[in-house]
């Protein structure tokens, strides 16, 4: 069997989703943060984070599902991060482990129920929210780090202070949505009532190294915001300079007027 997890969006208008299924006679059941569907020989799990998690799906039916969740995207990504995984059944316990010949992991399960594919699904989800992360960082380091190049070379940048103070803003956007309105560090709310389940959603946690790649994006970002403040110090310093030459030349002209009067023609 596979499963895959795939982010779509910043979230998903998951009420909407769900009526708009119903309507179709599709069964569907939600939560605070989840939206499952029974769909035909598999189950799939809609994160209100605007990631999907799906079990036994064929490719076709996956590619559908996605296609379909357009009208319910709120800030789609450009690219849709996107992981496999293969599924055991049966096993003696339940693990996971890295494939070694091809590039996915291995879902090992003891026991195969919805609460259970819900229980491993919760950190897929977190998994590929932290992907899209991931890329957002790398593009903002591929897009700034020049920046700072430039100011070495030629002792100042061509950006505005107001542009600066931008995209200091977007990455603040980002830190935000990392630290403060996800569960990365805690477990979700369905494991406050399903506690039997804790001890699989932290080993699959691990195992997708989430703690390390948090702290990871976490140093990244301030790594940036450090640079992005140099640089509007030094923004702040050139126009604060400026502003000193205004006032010089003023004042020469001022003197100049003053003095003109006593000048013989």
């Amino acid at each position: 069997m596979r499963a895959t997890s795939s982010c779509l969006a910043n979230s998903f208008q998951l009420s909407k989703l769900q009526k708009d299924l119903l309507s179709q006679g599709r069964k569907t059941t939600i939560q605070t943060d989840v939206l499952h569907e029974r769909f035909k020989s598999g189950d799939v799990f809609y994160f209100k984070n605007g990631t999907i998690v799906t079990w036994g799906l064929a490719k076709l039916d996956n590619r559908l599902v996605i296609q379909s969740l357009g009208p319910y995207c709120v800030e789609p990504n450009s690219v849709i991060e996107h992981d496999e995984f293969v599924v055991e059944t049966e096993a003696t316990r339940t693990y996971m482990e890295p494939q070694g010949y091809f590039n996915v992991d291995l879902i090992h399960l003891e026991e195969d129920t919805l609460e259970m594919r819900l229980a491993i699904s919760y950190p897929l989800s977190q998994s590929s929210k932290l992907q899209y992360f991931e890329r957002e960082i790398e593009s903002f380091t591929q897009k700034y780090s020049p920046l700072i190049e430039t100011l070495a070379t030629h002792g100042q940048v061509n950006r505005s202070s107001k542009e600066i103070s931008k995209i200091i803003g977007q990455l603040f956007l980002v830190k935000t949505q990392v630290n403060l309105t996800s569960t990365y560090l805690s477990p979700p709310h369905f494991f406050w009532q399903n506690v039997n389940f804790g001890p699989t959603y932290e080993m699959v946690h691990s195992f997708m190294d989430i703690p390390e790649r948090v702290e990871s994006i976490n140093q990244k970002m301030d790594v940036l915001n450090e640079m992005l403040d140099m640089l509007n110090s030094q923004l702040h310093h050139q126009h604060g300079s400026f502003l000193e030459i205004i006032i010089i030349v003023l004042l020469c002209v001022e003197i100049a007027l003053g003095i003109l009067p006593f000048v013989p023609f």
